[in-house]
């Protein structure tokens, strides 16, 4: 999936006289998903994006982010399924700040009640602290940030009627 925007405006700033932009933005995403007649199967997902501000056709700045999604799915026999996602979030290339994520997930579903299930969730297993975003444009810098749960672990019951 791929998506490419051109938007040309103008603006002034600081009573500076009237500037022609132009803003560039081109997302991409890629998805793969296996269906192996095995134990193991993955998922995966990459999204690149580009996003290019000209201020007077001169290249005034250019942000580049890279997010990949792994998920791998482990059938160790047909009451237990595990599954664990790796997230590798790059929000900015130039600086090389990035960030990973990994959680993971155990089903039990007793053959013996088909009304019964229990999960095991683990998230945030690398425990990240916060979140953190920089963006720039043609007349603002952007910083964005966000402190994360810290790691947990959930144990659940579903009980189906």
């Amino acid at each position: 999936t791929s998506n490419y925007g051109i938007n040309n405006y103008k603006n002034a700033i600081n009573q500076t006289d009237l500037r022609s932009n132009q803003s560039k933005y081109y997302d991409s995403s890629f998805y793969v998903s296996t269906v192996f007649n095995l134990p193991i199967n993955f998922q995966n997902r990459i999204n690149y994006c580009i996003s290019e501000f000209i201020s007077d056709n001169v290249n005034s700045n250019t942000n580049i982010t890279i997010n990949n999604a792994l998920k791998t799915i482990f059938k160790m026999s047909k009451s237990v399924i595990l599954s664990v996602n790796y997230d590798y979030y790059l929000p900015n290339f130039s600086n090389k700040t990035k960030f990973s994520f990994l959680d993971a997930e155990l089903k039990y579903k007793p053959k013996s009640n088909k009304n019964l299930e229990f999960w095991i969730t683990a998230n945030n297993l690398f425990n990240n602290k916060f979140y953190r975003l920089t963006e720039n444009s043609d007349y603002q810098t952007t910083i964005y940030q966000s402190n994360i749960i810290p790691r947990y672990y959930l144990l659940t019951l579903d009980f189906k009627f």
